[in-house]
């Protein structure tokens, strides 16, 4: 009897552990969220003292103290509104394509390719725009440069396209097929009902999925780099929209990430660049709080605009593709139109215009995803090839400066980064799902989660550089060197919010019937969770670590900012080391005769290993997950069959 109190005893105490650990790692990732605002705030301020007024002015001229933020804000929305109405159409007509056009077999084979884009680093990305894709622009809109506005709006709707894409099919996913069925069985085409009906039940999923990535495009510094060289804004509101688009204006981000270590920086310089940091920061914040707001089913009951608000964006965003299906349409007719056969049988041929039309938006879209990635694919592994098998390579290198170490220490990062972020994202993961009943509690903070979320990248970087570095002193070389310990620290916080929601969704698709058995049996919720619903979600688990490491391949402000544009002589954590993508963003700096080549073999590398992390997650996690039972059944076999061997040898 005393023996089973003390056991009771134990499995209270352990359970109540559990919950305060995962409890306590949600409320201080929260917490962090406030903290990485303050600090990057904190360190704003000389920024106001020194440039004062001329902050909110239109003139803009570093070196002078003159940081108007208008003009640069102007151009940054612009490019980001117009890469979202492109890429908004293009992402959801694909999603839809996948999810109701394909067999599962192609549907699986075209999201590896959708994911395979959305893995690729921004910098190649950039490398792209500026060697290839900017000539095409060149060519075709007759540009006096393929460094302009127009290049940088092509290339961010293709880096935004992707997660437009995932997003929008997740949602559309996640809605039960028995309403399409329904609809069809009521005399609805499967297009209509597909548009009519099952699009409305996912529009809250692919709201967001817009959202995030007009937060990937808001905040993207690194490529548009390679692309956007000018800081001229007094040309913006005084020459014609001809000579606005076709040149080379930076946004902010591109100012923040050229300017952090420019060669003339001072301490003044760095502060204003925090405050458009800032200011970055609160704009994103402001959209997350609109689009959630505007879609909760309780504003639209209060407030009749917010329907008008959201019907207006829908008919924006829907606008190129409605009117290509309205073409389409229109031309069906036209041929019928004469016929007495259209009389007849109008309402039938118009279905079909719509079904024709919608299907021909769709299978356009796709083939636009699928021809940029082969393109993209194409140029970077030729080029690639060409570049690893020159005299002058550095890809079997292992000396500071060369794309061998940078390999390894991107590997570094990435174990390390993992080893941090994942143990904390499934705490958090398991507070937010299991144990948070509290609504406002698990709203607050999962805000605070898809906030982070869309934090620009190089808020990051700003903020590891100056708590982990300057004021923690995490840097063998002193607080103005940089670290790679910095660096995992940093992209830990990076992949966190995306880490945490993917943890997240794995653990609600296990159903509640599996969780009030397990209580009813008797079983504890913490035992609960540890053995019966983590094993269930374990291949989703091992899909987000995979993804994760996807992330960290792909990132460049944060690493280049707190781990280093180079590499040290010697080996340590303590000192800097620059990754495959810091290395191809390094060398736009670099005087060296090789340095186009040493972008294209970091670019072939960084992508062939995001190919290889992405055929894991997508086709080997799950045919092992799919076949365990035979692999444990064969791995039996070969066990007793090797044991006879050692028997039979050892008997003669």
């Amino acid at each position: 009897m005393l023996n089973t109190n003390k056991f009771n005893q134990f499995k209270k105490a352990r359970s109540k552990l559990f919950h305060s650990i995962s409890f306590t790692a949600a409320w201080l990732f929260a917490i962090t969220f406030v903290g990485i605002f303050a600090f990057i705030f904190y360190k704003s301020i000389p920024g106001w003292e020194s440039y004062g007024k001329s902050i909110f002015r239109l003139d803009f001229n570093l070196v002078q103290n003159k940081a108007g933020i208008w003009a640069p804000l102007s151009v940054t929305l612009f490019v980001t509104f117009v890469s979202l109405l492109i890429a908004a159409p293009i992402g959801v007509n694909t999603a839809i394509f996948i999810k109701f056009r394909l067999k599962e077999r192609w549907r699986k084979t075209f999201r590896i390719i959708i994911n395979i884009l959305a893995g690729i680093p921004s910098v190649v990305f950039g490398l792209f725009a500026a060697n290839s894709l900017g000539f095409l622009v060149q060519v075709i809109f007759d540009t006096r440069t393929s460094w302009n506005l127009i290049t940088a709006i092509i290339m961010l709707t293709f880096m935004i396209i992707p997660t437009v894409v995932a997003m929008s099919y997740n949602s559309l996913d996640s809605v039960d097929m028995s309403i399409l069925s329904a609809s069809i069985a009521l005399g609805t085409t499967k297009t209509k009902s597909i548009y009519k009906i099952f699009k409305k039940e996912a529009k809250n999923g692919i709201y967001v999925s817009l959202l995030t990535a007009f937060s990937r495009a808001i905040s993207e510094s690194m490529a548009l780099n390679f692309i956007l060289t000018s800081q001229n804004y007094n040309i913006v509101g005084h020459t014609s929209f001809n000579d606005f688009i076709q040149s080379g204006l930076k946004t902010i981000g591109a100012i923040i990430s050229y300017n952090f270590f420019a060669e003339n920086g001072s301490e003044n310089l760095r502060s204003v660049l925090y405050l458009f940091g800032i200011i970055l920061f609160i704009f994103t914040i402001i959209i997350n709080i609109l689009v959630l707001f505007i879609n909760k089913s309780s504003t639209k009951k209060k407030y009749p605009w917010a329907i008008k608000v959201e019907t207006f964006i829908a008919n924006i965003i829907l606008f190129i593709p409605n009117k290509i299906s309205q073409s389409i349409v229109y031309l069906i007719n036209l041929n019928k139109r004469s016929a007495s056969y259209f009389k007849v049988h109008k309402n039938a041929i118009r279905v079909k215009a719509y079904d024709y039309s919608r299907q021909t938006v769709e299978f356009i879209c796709m083939a636009i995803c699928v021809g940029f990635i082969l393109w993209i694919l194409i140029y970077t592994f030729y080029h690639g090839f060409i570049a690893i098998f020159s005299p002058d390579q550095t890809i079997t290198s292992f000396a500071a400066n060369s794309t061998g170490r940078a390999t390894v220490n991107t590997l570094v990062i990435i174990f390390f980064g993992i080893l941090i972020a994942f143990p904390i994202s499934l705490f958090i993961a398991i507070y937010v799902n299991e144990y948070a009943r509290n609504n406002k509690a698990k709203t607050t903070i999962l805000f605070f989660i898809d906030a982070l979320g869309s934090t620009p990248s190089i808020l990051f970087g700003i903020f590891g550089l100056t708590f982990f570095i300057q004021t923690l002193g995490l840097a063998i070389g002193g607080r103005s060197s940089n670290s790679m310990i910095a660096g995992i620290l940093t992209i830990s916080l990076v992949i966190m919010p995306a880490f945490i929601r993917m943890l997240q969704q794995a653990l609600a698709s296990v159903p509640n019937s599996t969780r009030e058995a397990s209580y009813a049996l008797g079983i504890s919720r913490s035992q609960t969770i540890l053995k019966i619903i983590l094993p269930q979600v374990i291949e989703h688990i091992l899909s987000s670590i995979i993804l994760s490491i996807s992330r960290i391949l792909a990132e460049t402000a944060p690493l280049y900012i707190t781990a280093g544009l180079s590499s040290s002589n010697h080996f340590s954590l303590g000192l800097w080391g620059q990754t495959l993508t810091v290395r191809i963003y390094s060398q736009l700096f670099s005087t060296q005769a090789n340095a186009q080549n040493i972008m294209f073999e970091s670019a072939f590398m960084s992508i062939f290993l995001i190919f290889i992390f992405i055929l894991i997650s997508n086709l080997l996690i799950p045919y092992l997950f799919k076949n365990k039972y035979k692999i444990l059944i064969w791995w039996d076999k070969w066990k007793t069959k090797r044991k006879n061997k050692k028997d039979n040898l050892n008997y003669a």
